[in-house]
């Protein structure tokens, strides 16, 4: 009996040992003990890779280990966690996840209990997916290349930054303004262009040159249609009157970046003539 026993530990201790990695908690415990940032960064992309490749039930277990992370380890940690977490907050497979993800990133962006650096740098990942830089390295025939989020995934991400922005203190506003300037002013690369719109072929330049063009125009547009998108949610935030006025003059001074952005002259064109501006019940308030 007591060797059956015996065996049945073993057994239950590997398995759990082996399924570690699957529900991210082997890189749960690496995040939080493991200075290596080599062992961090390889934690960091285990956990992004459960989006879209692990099982609803390790997409929620690494999920509910990033919420603990992000609330009750040191600072340095919960910086850390911030990437994978805003990751599966637009990038999982899983709806409840998602949600549940996004709601601790709200939940950061306007509660007192985080540090301010800790908000920052949340808007700062939020940048990262929708710029196209935050994603999981792949390789094809020995070469490199970004696996970034789709374009709806960016669009999602942007879309949360615009509506958690009038709840969030000013010092967040002001880093949010920032990172709207730095989505209008990203050229777009071919090395950021989303998987759906670029295969893998053109981002490691195997393509025709056909097809990297096609690929490139495409993505331009598409670019295009996220900065305008952004545009006009600004200025439907300022028609709300629900900023005050030193954040508002701050967005209507991003008009001053229209001329040097990397847009096509239609864009421009249509900014110049849709410029930011503040109401007049804003004005006479």
């Amino acid at each position: 009996m007591n060797i059956k026993i015996t065996f049945l530990l073993i057994s239950t201790i590997v398995t759990i040992l082996n399924g570690c990695s699957s529900t991210g908690l082997k890189s749960y415990v690496a995040l939080t003990t493991s200075e290596d940032p080599q062992i961090q960064n390889e934690a960091v992309v285990e956990l992004m890779r459960i989006a879209r490749e692990g099982s609803i039930i390790a997409q929620v277990k690494a999920e509910t280990h990033l919420r603990h992370l992000t609330r009750y380890q040191p600072v340095k940690q919960q910086v850390i966690g911030l990437r994978p977490l805003v990751w599966l907050s637009f990038v999982a497979d899983d709806g409840y996840v998602r949600e549940r993800s996004q709601s601790r990133i709200s939940a950061i962006l306007e509660g007192e209990y985080w540090d301010e650096q800790i908000r920052t740098e949340s808007l700062e990942s939020l940048s990262e997916l929708i710029l196209g830089q935050l994603g999981t390295p792949e390789e094809l025939n020995e070469r490199q290349y970004l696996m970034s989020a789709e374009k709806l995934e960016r669009e999602g991400a942007l879309k949360f930054i615009l509506n958690e922005f009038p709840s969030i203190n000013l010092a967040t506003q002001e880093h949010a303004i920032f990172v709207f300037e730095k989505i209008l002013s990203q050229e777009p690369l071919i090395e950021l262009c989303p998987p759906e719109i670029c295969e893998p072929e053109i981002l490691i330049n195997n393509a025709s040159q056909e097809e990297y063009l096609a690929a490139k125009s495409k993505w331009q547009s598409k670019s295009e249609e996220i900065k305008f998108t952004l545009w006009q949610e600004l200025q439907d935030s300022l028609d709300r009157n629900e900023l005050n006025e030193a954040i508002s003059q701050r967005i209507v001074d991003l008009n001053n970046l229209v001329a040097s952005l990397p847009i096509s002259s239609e864009l421009k064109s249509r900014m110049t003539e849709n410029p930011l501006s503040i109401t007049r019940s804003q004005e006479e308030s």
